[in-house]
């Protein structure tokens, strides 16, 4: 992905904002010289230290933690809050990693929020792979004081009566004590994104109650390629069916069945969500152009199909078994650059209530059609839709296809911020979703936050919002389908706190009368 190109308007404010200066991260909270080692031994006592969070601290997180031990071995932390100093008993838990940690190679990125007055007490063990205990260093004595992110901290000895029994006593050990080598990594930068972006509707469904009739029956839903998203049309099916040979044909027996990947001979578009020239079907009936293993999980049927976990087609989802004499077929029409996933006679559930049949086809140009026989009523609930699963999608409820038909999805553009805005660092900011290369949009910054945003009805773009001042604004050309600005901070001390609200908008023809499609905001909160 290449970096977007452009501008910043003239400002003071700006160029002092934005003057590069050597890069700066989160902040170590530094600790007093190893006086030695100790052994660490599974399940048994761990060594710690604790502290109190300032009162004047503001936006402070532990953003790492490392077990720097002598033995190499994966870690495991415990992060306990106390209401009052110093720490006795087993405290609240606000953050734990009993098993299976990363490596101490390297520090483990957390995102811990603490508050002005806590107390704070930070446990950490090396597991190590060859034996029950393991050499971890021993520090200084209780009562080091140091400071970090601009703050003063005072680091106490204390100790954890085990890792794995309850219930996970704490006692403070006092200055007399050496404390448990534990870093602990600071930090007060931090981005928020708020607000929605315009003509966000990345998916669409209809959940057919328990005991309805399944409307859809001797119907066609045609899913045709529009801009971003789909145009969905609704219409009596025809007839026509392309008929099943045995190229491809398998029984899908039980609730977690899945196909053998299915090669659709060609590479088709898949609206905001790339391409796909293959697809596999799961036994719940669903079809999807990535692997993945269904919806099985918590929650509703409809609550299911949110979880962003890739696109995945659904012409009908519930109250059907493929178990004999139910059978899917799959056949290819390389000539006209359609490929035919058919089931026949499925059957309802429970057994010997009904049978149905339906066929959905693969177009090359990206259309897919979900094609219905006659449907017998069914005592459960149906779903039926499509979700490209874009990130943060909104949920726009269920849409009877029949009323609403003809209607559109649409991917809306999205600003993020790459990582967090430390003093001194380039935070990314990158907007996704364009509609493709050579797209012509603008990044705007401003000092003042709209949320809720400034609506942008009046100017032709219907359901945008503005969500910052336009202080400083800069153009670029899209490489690709993400388009990037490199935002360079300053390293100076007195710009932390300071905030910087972000929106991105693009050019697109039709979007609206303006032709503009504008993303959500992003606010930075510059920090340590």
């Amino acid at each position: 992905m290449r970096t977007a190109s452009g501008t910043l308007l003239p400002s003071l404010v700006w160029s002092f904002l934005l003057a590069s200066a050597a890069a700066r991260a989160q902040s170590q909270l530094p600790l007093p010289p190893s006086l030695g080692t100790f052994t660490s031994t599974t399940g048994g006592i761990a060594y710690g230290l604790w502290f109190d969070v300032p009162a004047n601290a503001a936006d402070l997180r532990i953003r790492g933690l490392r077990i720097p031990g002598t033995t190499a071995g994966s870690q495991r932390f415990l992060v306990k809050r106390f209401a009052t100093s110093p720490p006795s008993g087993p405290g609240t838990n606000i953050y734990s990693l009993y098993w299976n940690g990363p490596s101490n190679a390297a520090v483990l990125p957390t995102d811990i929020a603490l508050s002005a007055g806590d107390t704070i007490a930070v446990f950490g063990t090396i597991e190590c792979s060859s034996s029950s205990s393991c050499q971890q260093q021993e520090l200084g004595q209780g009562g080091f004081v140091t400071s970090a992110c601009g703050l003063p901290f005072t680091l106490q000895a204390c100790s954890l009566a085990s890792f794995t029994a309850m219930p996970n006593q704490v006692t403070d050990l006092g200055a007399a004590n050496q404390l448990g080598l534990v870093e602990v990594y600071l930090g007060t930068a931090r981005s928020e994104a708020y607000g929605t972006p315009c003509q966000d509707r990345s998916l669409f469904y209809e959940l057919m109650p328990s005991n309805t009739w399944f409307d859809l029956g001797g119907k066609r839903v045609t899913l045709r390629p529009s801009g971003r998203g789909y145009r969905v049309d609704v219409g009596f099916d025809p007839g026509g069916w392309y008929p099943t040979t045995t190229a491809v044909t398998w029984q899908l027996i039980g609730g977690q069945s899945v196909s053998p990947r299915l090669p659709l001979g060609f590479t088709m578009q898949l609206p905001g969500a790339g391409t796909g020239n293959d697809i596999q079907v799961h036994a719940d009936g669903t079809i999807w152009p990535t692997m993945d293993t269904g919806f099985f999980g918590a929650g509703t049927w409809a609550a299911q199909f949110l979880v962003p976990r890739g696109p995945v087609w659904v012409p009908r989802r519930g109250g059907l078994t493929f178990d004999s004499p139910g059978v899917a077929t799959f056949d290819r029409d390389p000539a006209n650059g359609a490929a035919y996933l058919t089931f026949t006679n499925a059957q309802l559930f429970p057994a010997g209530t009904g049978a149905m049949s339906l066929q959905v086809a693969f177009f090359a140009t990206g259309e897919v059609q979900y094609r219905y026989g006659v449907v017998p009523t069914s005592i459960y609930p149906a779903l039926v839709g499509w979700n490209a699963r874009a990130p943060q999608a909104a949920d726009p409820g269920s849409t009877d296809l029949t009323m609403a038909a003809p209607f559109r999805t649409s991917i809306p553009i999205r600003l993020r911020a790459d990582r967090d805005p430390h003093l001194g660092v380039t935070v990314p900011l990158t907007c996704s979703s364009i509609a493709g290369p050579g797209t012509l949009g603008a990044t705007a910054l401003g000092l003042t936050r709209f949320d809720p945003g400034l609506s942008l009805d009046p100017i032709g773009m219907p359901g945008c919002h503005l969500y910052t001042s336009v202080d400083a604004s800069v153009l670029w050309v899209s490489p690709a389908n993400t388009a990037r600005y490199d935002l360079n901070l300053s390293g100076n001390p007195s710009l932390v706190g300071t905030t910087i609200a972000a929106q991105a908008f693009a050019l697109e023809t039709g979007a609206n009368a303006l032709d503009v499609l504008a993303s959500n905001g992003v606010e930075l909160h510059i920090g340590f």
